[in-house]
């Protein structure tokens, strides 16, 4: 959660699907992996349950998952950087 309010510059109340999809291809362009990309994913859908707010998980934020998987593939075994504690 600390990487995407970084990310954003700000909470993540106004959080909506273009942004997190936004956000989910850009940590996917800087060497994550897809299942990096599922983590961090399921880490804010847990938050969200966690603090009683609705996900802002819709088909823009789906779409962004299966491209990721899609090109992820392509990129074979291994990523850049994995997803460490902050």
């Amino acid at each position: 959660m600390t990487r995407l309010t970084h990310w954003r510059g700000d909470n993540l109340v106004t959080l909506t699907d273009a942004t997190l999809a936004n956000y989910l291809e850009s940590l996917f362009e800087s060497g994550a992996s897809p299942a990096s990309c599922s983590l961090a994913l399921a880490a804010l859908k847990w938050w969200c349950k966690m603090t009683d707010n609705p996900p802002p998980v819709g088909k823009l934020v789906y779409s962004a998952m299966d491209n990721i998987k899609t090109e992820g593939s392509e990129r074979g075994r291994g990523q850049r950087s994995g997803i460490t504690h902050q």
